[in-house]
């Protein structure tokens, strides 16, 4: 039998289609995730939420596409990586996180490589933003067995 590493549970805030096409914001039935579900979500929200949108994590949180418009044309994705990894790795269900961004013709790619703190499997999680200056479009490729 294969039990499950507990890392909580939480109100699910990425609404994702069967398509991968994902929508930012409170689940509007209150979907609790757990599992992996919960630590893509957690990375998520890590990257694409601004520092001190979490009421009891004030210092917390990074916004990866305030930095992209902010910079643009001239993106720095090394330093961007940095800080998302930084921001994830401040969870303490994670052993360590490593981003990769890409930003070319308005697309903006992030691969994250999540290592979780109990010693499981290192997974990827890729998330695509279209739009990015304008109306930004989501879209999530979670990891295998990570229903959308």
């Amino acid at each position: 039998m294969t039990t499950t590493p507990d890392y909580g549970w939480d109100v699910s805030t990425w609404q994702v289609d069967a398509y991968g096409n994902a929508t930012p914001g409170l689940d509007p039935l209150f979907r609790m995730i757990t599992g992996r579900r919960l630590l893509c979500e957690i990375a998520l929200r890590r990257c694409f939420c601004p520092r001190g949108s979490y009421l009891q994590l004030p210092n917390d949180g990074y916004d990866i596409l305030a930095e992209i418009n902010k910079a643009t044309p001239a993106v720095n994705t090394a330093a961007i990586a940095e800080q998302c990894s930084t921001s994830i790795r401040r969870d303490e269900r994670f052993a360590n996180a490593v981003a990769v961004v890409s930003f070319a013709n308005g697309l903006l790619k992030v691969r994250i490589t999540l290592y979780p703190a109990d010693g499981s499997e290192p997974f990827a999680l890729v998330c695509s933003v279209a739009n990015v200056a304008t109306e930004p479009t989501y879209s999530i490729a979670f990891p295998p067995g990570v229903a959308a």
